[in-house]
């Protein structure tokens, strides 16, 4: 199946992100399996702000996939709270996104607008 995408991150050393990145069932599921078994908040950020993130872009059958599983899985949500795409998806992609994520997504745009302050740096 060809998507939109550019390749994302590579998940371990020895994948190459063509060999993850071009079987989309596999990345689905793969991704799936990230979120439901991270063992810890901290693992799941990381998905969020890893493999997640390579994941979310412009592409109609990827944000659809998204918005099906989202509403069902809050671990996606939180996975998702922690992967920067503003800035790198389209407003209206960020917004669906956000909608399905189950929980308000970073925007430093949204977030000057309506005059909350940045987050803190630990």
């Amino acid at each position: 199946m060809s998507h939109a995408c550019p390749s994302g991150p590579t998940v371990e050393p020895t994948i190459k992100p063509s060999a993850w990145w071009d079987d989309e069932h596999r990345v689905r599921a793969g991704l799936s399996a990230l979120v439901e078994r991270a063992t810890s908040d901290f693992v799941l950020e990381c998905v969020g702000a890893g493999p997640l993130e390579g994941f979310v872009c412009d592409d109609e059958s990827r944000i659809r996939w998204i918005e099906s599983v989202g509403p069902r899985s809050p671990r996606l949500g939180d996975a998702l709270a922690h992967a920067w795409i503003s800035g790198t998806v389209s407003d209206a992609t960020f917004l669906r996104i956000d909608a399905a994520a189950g929980t308000r997504l970073d925007n430093p745009l949204r977030d000057a607008i309506e005059g909350r302050p940045p987050p803190a740096t630990p």
